[in-house]
């Protein structure tokens, strides 16, 4: 999953590129999240298909099916909802 990307070396051009890549990283999270850990595909394994590898998957499931980070999650979704 890591790569090296040849980001134009201006300021502007930088942060928004930076922007962008840190919000689809943040939505594929949250896809991950729904769907293969709470979701209908909750028993079927992502890591063939996005490329990743079974430790970081497991990881990723248990950190969150950790209670503290399903707290954490529902006072943000609570926050931003209201």
């Amino acid at each position: 999953m890591k790569q090296n990307f040849d980001i134009p070396n201006t300021e502007v051009m930088r942060k928004k590129i930076l922007s962008i890549l840190a919000t689809r990283w943040r939505d594929f999270k949250t896809y991950l999240t729904r769907e293969y850990v709470h979701g209908k595909k909750k028993d079927e394994d992502p890591c063939h298909k996005y490329g990743i590898s079974e430790e970081d998957w497991m990881q990723f499931r248990a950190s969150r099916l950790d209670d503290s980070w399903q707290v954490s999650n529902l006072l943000i979704n609570c926050c931003m909802n209201t």
